[in-house]
C-alpha cells in the first residue's frame, strides 16, 4: 500500500518526499532574518489583530520577521494562493497542480480576476530561478511539505513563511492557515471576517441538515493492490465541520500521518454510514469484499472519481474559496446517503 498525503490529491504521494529543486546560475540576494522560535508560538512582535509591522511568523523551522506588508506575494504551497486572494492580495507565482490547474478553478475565478500568476515548478520541483524573477518580498507556504534545504534556499531570495510545527506537513487546518495568512499579510480583521464567515456557513448547513449530526463517515481510497487508505486530516475536518464524525479507530490508526494503511481483510473498517470513496463506481465496486459492503448496498457510498472533477478539486484545496463550494456539492449528497432509503440517487459526481 502506498502511504497517501492528503490535501495535495490521493494520487501524489511519495513523490513529495523526494523534493527536488532546479538551481541553474542564479545570484540569490536578499535575506531573511531567522532565528529559534517555539514551534507552537504562531506569532511574536505584534499584538493579535494589530497590522502592525514588522510582524515575526514562528514555523517549522525557526521564525521569519516579515519587515512591511508584503506586495509581491509567491505561493510555494498546495493553497495557499487562494488564502492569499480570498483577502484581497493576488500572488505572482504558484506551484503547478498536476490533479487541477489553476486557473480552471470554478471556485477562485470571481477573486482571481484577470490575475496570471506565473508557474514556479510543483511541489516536488520548485524553480528558484523563476521565483528569484518575481522578485516577491514573501513566499508563504503554510500547506506544505517545505523541507529545511528549500527553506534555507527560499529565504535567502525573500523572507519565507513555512508549515507550522504544531501539524503535520499539508495538514494545517483551514482556520488556522487562514488567520496565519491575516497576519502574514497585515490583514487580521479581514481574516477574522472570513472566518465567521464560513463557520456560519457551517452552521446553517449543521442547523438545515440536523440527520447528519453524529453520522459516522471515512474517506477512503483504492491502495496498490487490494488494500486501502482512510483518511483524516484538513479534507476530514470538512466533514466533522458538517457534524459527522470520523470513528475514533480510523483516527487512532492515521495517528500524525492523518491517513491510515490497511488491508482488505479490514475492509469492514469502511462499513460506516456514508463513505466517501475517492474513486469510480466501477473501480470500487470491481473488489469483491467492498462490493458486499452493507453501506455499498445500501447506497451509502459518495463516488469521488479522482481527476478534474469540480467537486474533487475543491476538496483538495479546502481553501475560503472553495468551502463554499464543497458545502454546496457535498450537503445534498450526504443528506441523500443518511436518509436511510436505498433507492435514493446519489447524484453521481463527475
Amino acid at each position: 500500500m502506498t502511504a497517501v498525503l492528503d490535501p495535495p490529491a490521493p494520487e501524489i504521494h511519495a513523490d513529495l518526499t523526494r523534493r527536488r529543486f532546479v538551481t541553474g546560475s542564479l545570484g540569490l540576494g536578499a535575506v531573511i532574518l531567522t532565528g529559534c522560535g517555539d514551534g507552537d508560538r504562531e506569532t511574536a512582535g505584534t499584538t493579535p489583530g494589530s497590522d502592525a509591522f514588522p510582524v515575526t511568523i514562528a514555523h517549522k523551522f525557526g521564525s521569519t520577521q516579515i519587515p512591511r506588508p508584503p506586495k509581491r506575494i509567491v505561493s510555494v504551497g498546495y493553497n495557499d494562493q487562494d488564502f492569499t486572494l480570498a483577502l484581497g492580495q493576488p500572488v505572482l507565482g504558484t506551484v503547478r497542480s498536476a490533479d487541477y490547474p489553476y486557473p480552471d478553478r470554478p471556485w477562485a475565478r470571481q477573486a482571481a480576476g484577470s490575475a496570471k500568476p506565473k508557474e514556479i515548478g510543483s511541489l516536488g520541483e520548485l524553480n528558484l530561478e523563476q521565483i528569484a524573477a518575481l522578485r516577491p518580498d514573501l513566499i508563504i507556504g503554510l500547506y506544505a511539505g517545505t523541507t529545511k534545504a528549500e527553506y534555507s534556499k527560499l529565504s535567502r531570495i525573500a523572507p519565507t513563511v513555512a508549515q507550522p510545527d504544531r501539524y503535520p506537513d499539508y495538514a494545517i487546518p483551514w482556520r488556522q492557515q487562514l488567520l496565519l495568512t491575516g497576519r502574514a499579510l497585515g490583514r487580521n480583521d479581514r481574516a477574522r471576517e472570513l472566518v465567521e464567515q464560513l463557520e456560519n456557513r457551517f452552521a446553517k448547513a449543521r442547523r438545515e441538515h440536523p440527520e447528519l449530526e453524529g453520522r459516522s463517515v471515512v474517506l477512503a481510497s483504492l491502495g496498490d493492490g487490494s488494500g486501502y487508505a482512510a483518511f483524516t486530516g484538513p479534507r476530514g475536518n470538512f466533514f466533522t465541520d458538517l457534524g459527522l464524525k470520523i470513528p475514533a479507530p480510523i483516527v487512532k490508526r492515521a495517528g500524525d500521518e492523518y491517513f491510515a494503511d490497511f488491508s482488505s481483510e479490514q475492509v469492514r473498517l469502511l462499513d460506516l454510514d456514508v463513505v466517501i470513496m475517492f474513486a469510480t463506481r466501477k473501480e470500487a465496486e470491481a473488489r469483491p469484499l467492498f462490493r458486499r459492503l452493507d453501506a455499498v448496498r445500501e447506497g451509502r457510498v459518495i463516488y469521488l472519481p479522482i481527476g478534474n472533477a469540480d467537486l474533487y478539486g475543491a476538496l483538495n484545496y479546502n481553501s475560503p474559496l472553495s468551502l463554499p463550494f464543497q458545502i454546496d456539492g457535498f450537503v445534498p449528497r450526504l443528506a441523500a446517503a443518511v436518509d436511510g432509503d436505498p433507492a435514493t440517487a446519489i447524484e453521481p459526481i463527475t
